[in-house]
């Protein structure tokens, strides 16, 4: 009986009528094959596919829900979006029941997607003296002692010091006065405010949130504080020095 072939490993394919392998049949005297093999090529790589399921498209909507990385607001917009399109789709305006229906599917996503982060508003700025300067200094030491507020504080202060109120009229009659931040709208001393403002001057930086600033900012991008009276301040002290 013939040899069955149960393996067959192919190293090189001849395209010739006659393979190199081929004997003479000693009946006929003509060439014969010894092994005929057969390859069957499929269009593309469907062969190598065949048993993978193709994965379903997912729409911009859907990439945006499961991102995990979306913000409130790119959800909100996708939402709009997404019931603008139904609408259209239906041949009518968006209401509250296309809204409701694409909810449902942004809800969960949109409750896990992090919080808008609120920037703190920067402080109103005021015409300032370097007697209401010291007047902030002394009076949070004593707010912070006695427990009383920021007004009582001040009027215990000049109450005890009247020649600070005269220091202070005398600055304003002369014109003494330099932009700085409502003391009473700040956390920290108007003192240290200040100089912090000057440290931030040289160093290119905002004089609220020390965030890195450039010298053509009209506003921090950080905190949105203005930076027009540092660009002033660092322009005059440029003036001077030249």
């Amino acid at each position: 009986m013939p040899n069955i072939l149960h393996a067959l490993i192919v190293e090189e394919v001849s395209l010739v009528d006659h393979p190199s392998n081929a004997e003479i049949d000693p009946r006929t005297g003509r060439k014969r094959d010894r092994a005929v093999v057969a390859f069957f090529k499929r269009d593309g790589d469907l062969a190598k596919n065949n048993n993978r399921k193709e994965q379903p498209k997912m729409s911009k909507f859907e990439r945006i829900l499961k991102s995990g990385t979306a913000t409130r607001d790119q959800i909100c917009q996708a939402v709009a979006k997404k019931a603008l399109k139904i609408a259209k789709r239906a041949g009518t305006e968006v209401n509250s029941e296309i809204h409701e229906q694409v909810w449902s599917e942004a809800y969960a996503a949109y409750e896990a997607a992090p919080l808008p982060v609120v920037r703190k508003a920067a402080p109103p700025l005021v015409q300032t003296t370097a007697a209401e300067v010291e007047l902030d200094k002394r009076a949070r030491v004593i707010a912070k002692r006695d427990g009383i507020g920021y007004p009582q504080a001040c009027s215990k202060v000049l109450t005890a010091d009247p020649s600070l109120y005269k220091q202070y009229v005398d600055e304003l009659a002369a014109g003494d006065t330099f932009t700085a931040p409502d003391p009473s709208k700040l956390d920290v001393p108007l003192d240290y405010f200040l100089k912090v403002a000057k440290a931030a001057e040289d160093d290119g930086v905002c004089h609220n949130c020390d965030e890195a600033v450039d010298d053509d900012d009209e506003y921090c991008s950080s905190c949105g504080a203005s930076l027009a009276e540092q660009h002033a301040t660092k322009a005059k002290a440029k003036t001077k020095k030249s």
